[in-house]
């Protein structure tokens, strides 16, 4: 096979957010737009934005062609994922004021709910692992309203007033977060995630971008492409299971709420390596499966 690599969209919260007129622009509009008529914003500036952000356009493009979209549905479909980001941001300049009395207006459903309780059972905490498809961020928000410890790993980003607000949105609802530096010694990290894994604590993080030392190619839609495999890595050597999940927009602009039953790595010492990449493959499947179904939601 083939090597691809997975491009960088350059749309996420590190560059989009930076600028002091989107972070005005988005927060303004998520405040006097009713929710139910901000598509007739989100529409126009995502159109407007697909044509001046011509990097992030053409990398939107190329990570669709990776996927499998046809030529003739690459255009419609780039303009609607920056509409759909665009959806994405105005929910999170507001999820500062989401609570367990309002997520109803943000949330339409929540399916496999059962298999976090089941696997919390076994006292040997979980690893929630999504990728940046949909709304990853409400997710944290469901899980802390359901009474979870919740510990999140997170890169910093640039700006340090978008740190700040996200640390507000996650310690309003306990929620921790552990900041990680992929490119220095994670041992400290790796030690505080597993005494929380022991505790029975939930550790969610995002396994879509290639950061770190700890990479392994996978087929993915048919080429070999560079994954972390840091979740795994924690399953194996702590037993605690992954949970897939995702947050998904869904037709009536409203969100569904999906975790997938668990995928234990076996911890074998003698087959540490072939465990931990049975397992990422089995993952990365997953992430296919729903990247295809929901392309114009997927902010790699």
């Amino acid at each position: 096979m083939g090597e691809r690599t997975i491009s960088n969209m350059n749309f996420n919260k590190i560059r989009f957010l930076n600028h002091f007129f989107y972070i005005f622009l988005f927060r303004l509009a998520s405040l006097i737009i009713p929710r139910r008529i901000q598509p007739c914003f989100t529409k126009p500036i995502g159109w407007l934005f697909y044509k001046i952000m011509k990097r992030s356009r053409d990398n939107i493009i190329k990570n669709m062609e990776i996927i499998g979209v046809e030529k003739k549905d690459l255009k419609r479909k780039a303009i609607k994922t920056f509409q759909n980001y665009g959806q994405y941001l105005l929910d999170y300049m507001v999820m500062d004021r989401i609570n367990k009395k309002n997520i109803h207006k943000y949330l339409s459903k929540e399916i496999g709910r059962e298999n976090i309780i089941n696997v919390l059972k076994k006292g040997k905490g979980a690893i929630c692992l999504s990728i940046h498809l949909g709304n990853w961020e409400l997710g944290g928000l469901v899980l802390a309203f359901q009474g979870v410890s919740l510990n999140v790993l997170s890169l910093r980003e640039e700006n340090n007033k978008i740190n700040k607000f996200r640390e507000k949105i996650r310690e309003k609802n306990g929620i921790k977060v552990i900041y990680v530096e992929p490119e220095k010694d994670m041992l400290t990290a790796i030690i505080e995630i597993k005494k929380l894994l022991s505790m029975n604590q939930i550790i969610a993080m995002l396994g879509d971008r290639p950061t770190g030392s700890q990479l392994i190619n996978i087929p993915f839609f048919g080429k070999e492409c560079a994954f972390p495999a840091g979740a795994a890595y924690l399953s194996y050597v702590t037993g605690a299971p992954i949970l897939p999940v995702f947050v998904l927009l869904d037709k009536d602009n409203r969100y569904k709420a999906i975790k997938k039953k668990p995928i234990n790595i076996s911890n074998k010492t003698d087959e540490k390596k072939k465990n931990i990449r049975e397992g990422m493959e089995k993952i990365v499947k997953i992430f296919e499966k729903y990247i295809a179904q929901y392309p114009e939601q997927w902010y790699n």
